[in-house]
């Protein structure tokens, strides 16, 4: 019975643990350097998340409001896009329309181009919007990333 009782107690502190490592928040960034940081940190916090809640049951991953969180992270990775393109510190590079892709083969062949030319730096972002690919870059690598869909 002490085992019994020893055991959920290590298990609950472990499971308090892993809750707020992955549920404190960061500090609000104040500047466009600190927004695209977090802009940067937020596909590996969203792994994480996705991760942490397939390896924990249904019910406590919910009552933790675990699984709302890797929807949290798509929906702010979104909200410091539009302020960093806004204020000119990031910048989208659209393909040509007439380029348009087809299928998901295209889609894929096109991000490993990109992620070739920016040598497996995650510092840009890839979206699809109505088969046109969107990049999203500093305004440095623009050029990298115009060579790299026109290949």
């Amino acid at each position: 019975m002490r085992k019994l009782r020893l055991l959920a107690i290590v298990g609950a502190c472990t499971l308090a643990t892993i809750a707020l490592w992955l549920c404190i928040r960061l500090p609000v960034a104040n500047s466009d350097a600190a927004r695209y940081e977090r802009w940067r940190r937020i596909p590996a916090l969203y792994k994480r998340a996705v991760w942490w809640k397939k390896q924990l049951p249904q019910g406590l991953a919910r009552a933790s409001h675990l699984s709302a969180l890797p929807g949290q992270y798509l929906d702010e990775r979104e909200r410091l896009t539009a302020a960093l393109i806004a204020s000119g510190y990031l910048t989208n590079v659209n393909l040509a329309p007439d380029a348009a892709l087809t299928n998901s083969t295209q889609v894929r062949a096109t991000i490993d181009r990109i992620r070739k030319a920016h040598q497996g730096a995650k510092e840009w972002g890839v979206s699809l919007h109505s088969n046109i690919v969107v990049i999203t870059c500093r305004p440095q690598d623009e050029l990298q990333c115009r060579q790299a869909l026109q290949q």
